[in-house]
């Protein structure tokens, strides 16, 4: 029998005892396993990711330390949803979401979902009951859920012990994450979900040897994880911080790249210093040198500050900045 033969047979023969979507041929799949992405709102994020944004049916994680721009990283991702029509839901355990700045930034107050679950177990539970209601909808729109953070919700048993019964603290987060993980994980392959986890840095004073820092639920997090996005704030500015941000895991794409976005206390990304890094990056703006800059279709040189100026003036090369940044 042909090897094309066999094959069909092999697949005809699943589908029909296991139901259509049990088994097919590689050629069926996408390149990446994935079919719809969501913006990170920043082009040069996208662009460390090497794809469009955040894969939708799949988890992502976002990683560092406090006030390094995680919740501004992530509460773009919601903007980026509801832009695009779909649902954004945040869990916020940590009871800080700033509702003013979100809206400064451009989420849409009337249409973000928000929950504040009182326990880890609570927020699986939520979680599992989304997957549930998206799975069985008909319309086809995606649904965006960040949980921010895995390391200020308690588990279940926290809540209900004495204050000092906190010794199986870790230990009770990675297990409990473990056997959530591995079913929600399974569950969002076949909805349009694209479940975003913060988790915060901490260290641990009582480490001598090796690596003194930790997060809560790491490995199993990290394991399920197709994206994780490791961000560290590498400087200051008059009106933000600087994000580094590190793609330490990609399987949609080579991994370890990096870029630095600016980041305003009041707006989150800093868009026109994004315009300027994004068109270095993609070759439409090139150093002339001296703080001198010269760009595509532009005659003279100018400074990084004259970029606005410069994007006026030549309406072409607005146009090719903008597609850069899917705007």
């Amino acid at each position: 029998m042909p090897t094309n033969e066999l094959v069909e047979k092999i697949v005809d023969s699943i589908t029909k005892e296991f139901g259509k979507g049990s088994i097919m041929t590689l050629s069926r799949l996408p390149d990446s396993g994935v079919e719809q992405w969501i913006s990170t709102g920043s082009a040069l994020l996208n662009n460390a990711i090497g794809r469009p944004g955040l894969p939708i049916g799949r988890l992502s994680s976002i990683c560092g330390k406090p006030a390094a721009g995680k919740t501004t990283m992530a509460t773009h991702v919601l903007i980026e949803t509801q832009k695009a029509g779909g649902i954004a839901v945040l869990l916020d355990t940590e009871a800080a979401f700033a509702p003013d700045r979100a809206m400064r930034m451009g989420i849409d107050k009337d249409s973000l979902i928000i929950m504040q679950p009182d326990h880890c177990e609570d927020c699986f539970l939520k979680i599992s009951k989304i997957l549930d209601i998206t799975k069985t909808d008909k319309t086809n729109r995606f649904v965006t859920i960040v949980w921010d953070s895995v390391s200020g919700t308690p588990t279940r048993a926290e809540v209900d012990a004495d204050d000092d019964a906190t010794r199986s603290e870790i230990a009770s987060h990675a297990r409990l994450f473990s056997l959530h993980l591995r079913k929600i994980c399974k569950k969002i392959q076949t909805c349009n979900v694209c479940l975003v986890l913060i988790n915060q840095m901490k260290e641990n004073p009582m480490v001598m040897w090796g690596s003194a820092t930790s997060f809560l639920a790491e490995k199993p997090i990290r394991f399920h994880s197709t994206v994780i996005i490791d961000v560290t704030q590498r400087g200051k500015t008059d009106d933000g911080i600087i994000t580094h941000a590190r793609i330490s895991k990609n399987k949609v794409a080579p991994p370890y790249k990096e870029c630095d976005i600016d980041v305003t206390f009041d707006h989150g990304y800093d868009t026109k210093r994004q315009l300027f890094e994004a068109a270095v990056q993609a070759g439409l703006v090139e150093v002339s040198g001296g703080g001198w800059y010269k760009a595509e279709g532009v005659s003279k040189s100018f400074f990084q500050k004259d970029f606005e100026r410069i994007l006026e003036e030549f309406p072409e090369l607005n146009t090719k900045v903008l597609a850069l940044v899917g705007a």
